[in-house]
């Protein structure tokens, strides 16, 4: 039927220019009619292809024994293409159709049949004729389960669906994935559970993992290339996982990398990473997670934001509230930006919840370059040591602000558990001589301290131009804290301070000269009770020494009196322990 339409169609054409005139209009809606009529629904029948597996093969193609065409859509179910004997596209063959869906049908269900069609691409090129979301798509029904491979070749489309409604994989182990708007889709809707895994080759568009059901992105290999913003975790109710291996991957120059938009979003970091943005947590509801490893490094070149952050469009920045934690096990977060701006922000707006924890770093890649400042609103830093006596170090950052006031109650601030400590970013002064006073963990120009277990320090006696204040929050547990504390003291705060000459010495022979210091410790009011006795020591040569405080109802415990700089010490402020202590009791005889 299709051969004798378009012969007549051709006669139509042959019968003169002026026959061809009038019925022009005719001839190309006979045309239409012919394309409309045999658009077809296809799929592959490995019987009657003689067992043959290959697209190019006509004979397996059904209901007519005919290629695909870009009017057709193909729908690959068959328990026959199972992942050990997939439907091939080998070199030479252009694939092509108007849709190419794998894991279409409803019943039976494929959880229970084993049933998981494949398509296998080690050559040539598979595209789609159509812009639609789901254009290209593996795991479509919600009962799907389907499988795509890439050996070789080529996948070409404005977009490919991992994960429509049912189960998607899709493994890229040498073939070349190009996409462009809206790009990858891994878990488009909330049923849709879907996974993509580079090994090799190479991939380019834009890239959403967790669209609005689940979704996972593994990078082990071959290079991605991302025309946009990478979004994990994008819409409302979604979860995304990004899980980045060796080689490492740069997202791409002015992008930014989302971990959680609107949804869930993982980050599971064991290779570099390299993004102009990272944005962690846009869901006050929802607590978005990155974890970098030891042997990472992730750099944010621009900016690093955990717990809400801006977002911006034509005509205005939105502040999007949410709650995220940046883990550090080990690894190293880089902010590279060369200006003196605010380029880390922890819990940035009221509302939102940020953390840093863990071990690690955090710096410029260039060792003692000093454009980092830190913005601490809502939020946590904690040194977590996970039972060694590990160090969570941003003493290379050169200044902490707070953009939301902590406030008597407030539990924003600073803390370490599980022998690990957490070394302030520091402050410094330039002066030759006189008084200096200084907030570390806070702003600097604070007349005290106010987020917890932050430290004000008042110093006199100043000789030096330059002035690196440092120090540090030690959990109680660490084997490096002296000992000699009363046995019946419970640490609520310990920090070891000390002045130095240069950014980043610790020892003696680097301390810088003063006469005496008058500090100020915002202490962590929840873990002291309305009758505990607050008590405050410094170790000296001699030991544990009590010192003489007074206390004040913003929870700051200041020296009663100044303190002389240590000799020949590391920390020439000193440990300092802040500690509750039994009272004892009165008894009245009579």
């Amino acid at each position: 039927m299709r051969g004798d339409r378009r012969l007549f169609a051709c006669a139509v054409m042959r019968s003169g220019l002026a026959r061809l005139m009038i019925g022009g209009a005719v001839c190309l809606w006979l045309m239409f009619v012919t394309v409309t009529v045999h658009a077809e629904e296809k799929w592959f029948s490995v019987n009657d292809a003689g067992g043959s597996r290959f697209w190019d093969v006509a004979a397996g193609w059904k209901p007519t024994a005919a290629l695909p065409t870009e009017e057709d859509s193909v729908t690959l179910n068959s328990s026959l293409t199972s992942p050990n004997a997939p439907l091939m596209i080998t070199n030479g063959v252009l694939a092509i159709a108007q849709t190419i869906r794998i894991a279409t049908l409803a019943d039976p269900s494929y959880a229970t049949d084993k049933r998981i069609p494949s398509l296998h691409i080690s050559g040539g090129q598979l595209t789609s004729t159509t812009d639609l979301q789901a254009s290209i798509s593996v795991g479509h029904h919600v009962n799907g389960y389907g499988l795509l491979t890439l050996s070789g070749g080529l996948l070409s489309n404005t977009c490919m669906t991992v994960g429509y409604e049912g189960i998607g994989v899709v493994t890229n182990a040498g073939g070349t994935v190009k996409l462009e708007t809206p790009g990858l889709l891994i878990g488009q809707n909330a049923s849709g559970r879907g996974t993509y895994v580079q090994e090799g080759g190479a991939f380019s568009g834009e890239l959403s993992v967790g669209h609005m059901g689940t979704g996972v992105l593994v990078y082990a290999g071959g290079s991605i290339a991302s025309w946009s913003h990478v979004y994990v975790g994008r819409h409302i109710g979604s979860e995304g996982l990004l899980d980045v291996r060796a080689p490492g991957i740069n997202v791409g120059s002015g992008q930014t990398l989302f971990i959680g938009y609107s949804g869930r979003g993982i980050l599971e970091q064991r290779a570099n990473l390299s993004a102009d943005y990272l944005k962690v947590g846009g869901n006050p509801d929802i607590t978005s997670v990155a974890t970098i490893y030891a042997g990472a490094t992730n750099t944010a070149v621009h900016s690093c934001n955990v717990g809400g952050y801006p977002v911006w469009s034509q005509d205005r920045i939105e502040e999007i509230i949410g709650d995220g934690v940046l883990v550090l096990k080990g690894g190293v977060l880089h902010i590279s930006n060369g200006s003196l701006q605010e380029r880390l922000y922890v819990g940035r707006y009221a509302g939102s919840r940020g953390r840093i924890q863990g071990w690690g770093r955090i710096s410029h890649p260039s060792s003692g370059t000093t454009n980092i400042r830190l913005v601490l609103g809502e939020g946590v830093i904690q040194a977590d040591g996970g039972g060694e006596v590990r160090t969570l170090d941003l003493n290379e950052i050169v200044s902490t602000s707070n953009s939301v006031p902590n406030g008597a109650t407030g539990t924003n601030g600073w803390y370490a558990v599980n022998k690990g400590r957490v070394l302030f970013p520091r402050t410094w002064f330039n002066n030759s001589s006189g008084t200096q006073a200084r907030c570390m963990g806070d702003w600097h120009g604070n007349p005290a301290p106010g987020l917890v277990n932050s430290v004000h320090a008042t110093f006199t006696g100043i000789t030096l131009g330059a002035n690196f204040w440092r120090g540090g929050v030690y959990a109680p547990d660490r084997d490096d804290i002296p000992t000699g504390l009363p046995t019946d003291a419970e640490p609520i705060g310990i920090w070891q301070l000390g002045l130095y000459k240069d950014l980043s010495s610790w020892t003696a022979d680097q301390a810088a000269p003063f006469t005496t210091v008058m500090v100020t410790f915002r202490y962590d009011q929840t873990r002291v009770g309305s009758s505990d006795h607050l008590v405050l020591y410094r170790h000296t040569a001699s030991g544990w020494s009590r010192v003489e405080t007074a206390v004040n109802s913003d929870h700051c415990v200041t020296t009663a009196a100044p303190l002389d700089r240590l000799t020949n010490a590391d920390a020439n402020i000193g440990w300092f322990a802040l500690v509750t202590r039994q009272r004892g009791t009165l008894v009245t005889v009579r």
